[in-house]
This record gives structure tokens, sequence and C-alpha cells, in this order.
């Protein structure tokens, strides 16, 4: 069985949406960020859990992101150019090199502000992944935005870095290339 590390994003002063980051807000006593450790650490599908600092990130790849987003905050996709909920991400080469540096197969991708995410539905995701991860490279679930991460392989990754591509352009329709809808694939987690 491969490694499967859940990558958390944590900015330390930008949400996905480009205004103030909320990973040290206090909710309930805790932090932000400490709700979304505490959720991911029910999940009986990852092997580790990393916390990612995006500090480096390319601040034009998010600003792109923060337009593209804007008009679907409430939806998993719909942005700008196919924009997801999994491009607030972020620069997708900062975390292929947190994912490289401990030695990751595969990864549970989430920000940090996700405070309400899923155990199950990201159990589901990575034990689709666990099943074929050469075939199922991009597993992922349309539930709302925050609820569930996406998963991947570091070498997809890092891939999707190298070339320009973003989740949005993978998840989303484009009509100068269509193909099938991911949602209709195995490689989606039906919400309930």
């Amino acid at each position: 069985m491969s490694d499967l590390v859940a990558l958390v994003v944590v900015d330390q002063t930008r949400s996905g949406l480009g205004g103030a980051s909320h990973v040290h807000a206090p909710l309930a006593g805790r932090r932000v960020l400490d709700w979304t450790l505490e959720r991911l650490g029910r999940m009986r599908e990852i092997d580790r859990i990393i916390e990612v600092d995006h500090r480096d990130a390319k601040l034009e790849n998010l600003r792109a992101v923060e337009v593209a987003r804007r008009w679907a905050r409430g939806c998993w996709r719909g942005g700008l150019g196919g924009a997801t909920v999994f491009d607030e991400l972020g620069d997708l080469g900062v975390l292929a090199k947190a994912a490289e540096a401990v030695g990751a197969q595969s990864l549970y991708l989430v920000r940090g502000d996700w405070c309400c995410v899923d155990p199950q539905l990201g159990d589901a995701a990575v034990a689709i992944h666990r099943t074929n991860p050469q075939r199922m490279k991009l597993c992922f679930s349309q539930a709302p935005p925050g609820l569930c991460g996406v998963v991947t392989t570091t070498q997809t990754l890092r891939s999707m870095a190298d070339c320009g591509v973003t989740f949005g352009r993978i998840l989303g329709y484009d009509p100068r290339d269509p193909r099938a809808d991911p949602i209709a694939k195995d490689v989606n987690i039906p919400i309930p």
C-alpha cells in the first residue's frame, strides 16, 4: 500500500479567495486550523498529516484564482475558466515540492481553513484512489467548498505544476476539448 499524506495548505496571510487568512482565527475556543487538523485526524485512510507553508507561492497565480472564483464561491466548480475550489489550494509547484520533500507517493490536499472537511468523504476519495493509483490519479467530490479535499499522486501534481495545468482545466468543461464530465466517472465521490 502506498504512503498517502494529507498536505494541509497553511497560508498565513491570504484565504483561497484573496481575503485575510482565517487559519489562526478563533472558532469555538480553538483556531480554525486546529479544527481542520482534528477532522483530518479522524480519517482512517491517510498515513500522515503535513502542514505546508504557502509563503513561497507565486502571487500572480493566487490572484488569478481569486478573480476566477469570485463569482462561484459557493460552488465546487464553475469559476471563470473552469476554476474549482481545488484551485484555491494555491501554487501547485509549492505543493509538489513539499510532497517530494516528505517522499509522499499520494496526497490528500486541503486548505488549513477548511475546518468542516468531512472525514468520511475524504476517506471515500482516498479509498477509491488506493484501488488503482495509476488509473485513479485524481479523485474528488462535488461537495460544497471545503468539505472534501482532492486526492492525487505526487507525480501527477508535479506534472500539473510543470505544465501549468490547473484542477479546473482537468475537472471543468471546455467546449474546445470535449470529453466526458469527470463527475460521471468513478473518480468522483457522490455526495449523499
